[in-house]
C-alpha cells in the first residue's frame, strides 16, 4: 500500500471523527481538519527522503566523500 492510499484512508477517518464533533464545536473541528490536512500533505511531500525501510530493502546506497583518504562526509542516496 503506497503512502497516498494510507493518507486517503487516514484523512477519511479523521473527517468521520470530526463530523461528530462539528455539531458542538464547529471552529475547533475546522481547525483540527486543517491541521490534519497539512500534516498529511507534509508527509506526502517528504516521501522522497530515504527511510529505514528503504535501507533495509536495499533501495539506497551510502556515498562517502574522502579528502586525502580520510572520510569527511557521508550521504544516503536512492539507487537508480
Amino acid at each position: 500500500m503506497d503512502i497516498l492510499s494510507i493518507a486517503i484512508i487516514l484523512f477519511t477517518l479523521i473527517v468521520a471523527i470530526l463530523h461528530f464533533l462539528a455539531d458542538k464545536h464547529p471552529s475547533t473541528t475546522l481547525s483540527l481538519l486543517i491541521i490534519a490536512s497539512l500534516l498529511i500533505i507534509n508527509d506526502i511531500l517528504k516521501s522522497n527522503e530515504p527511510k529505514a525501510i528503504d535501507v533495509y530493502r536495499k533501495r539506497t546506497a551510502l556515498q562517502v566523500t574522502f579528502k586525502d583518504s580520510i572520510p569527511i562526509d557521508t550521504v544516503v542516496i536512492f539507487k537508480k
